[in-house]
């Protein structure tokens, strides 16, 4: 009988120690979901659920860190995207603003950045042709580049 006690309290013992160590990770895996720590919060979450599969609170909280971190790493392309396109600007490569702008607002179709940036970009490279065009109308003289065009001058 008295083998029987023991095991029953080492069994208890051992439930014990695992509903401390479920306890602990998920109040780890809170305070990771609190400092955006993502990564750790699913971690955590996932060790509570493999210690308990019905865990509601671990299961939910799996759910909100998956999405956090998903919406997290989202925002980090859209903001690599919308840097390329500033550097592409910067860099006078219009075509590759257009290429740039165009992946952020496959991410962000209301971002007003990428609309400005592509403002932006339309106007210099109209701005570019119009002094093209300037220039060439400055040495020639006002006549025609090909020389073709009548002459200011009387016959003579």
């Amino acid at each position: 009988a008295v083998g029987v006690g023991w095991l029953g309290y080492q069994q208890m013992q051992a439930s014990s120690g695992e509903e401390e160590a479920l306890a602990q990770r998920l109040a780890d895996a809170q305070r990771c979901m609190i400092a955006s720590d993502y990564a750790c919060a699913i971690d955590n979450a996932r060790v509570v659920l493999s210690l308990d599969s019905g865990h509601a609170e671990a299961a939910e909280l799996l759910e909100l860190a998956q999405q956090a971190q998903s919406e997290q790493q989202q925002a980090g392309r859209l903001a690599s995207a919308l840097q390329a396109a500033e550097d592409c600007l910067a860099a006078g490569d219009y075509p590759c603003v257009r290429i740039r702008v165009a992946e952020a607002q496959a991410l962000d179709p209301a971002n007003a950045q990428a609309a400005l940036l592509l403002a932006k970009a339309e106007d210099a490279e109209r701005n570019v042709r119009v002094a093209g065009y300037i220039a060439c109308a400055s040495p020639c003289g006002g006549k025609p580049p090909s020389g073709k065009g009548k002459s200011r001058e009387g016959p003579g």
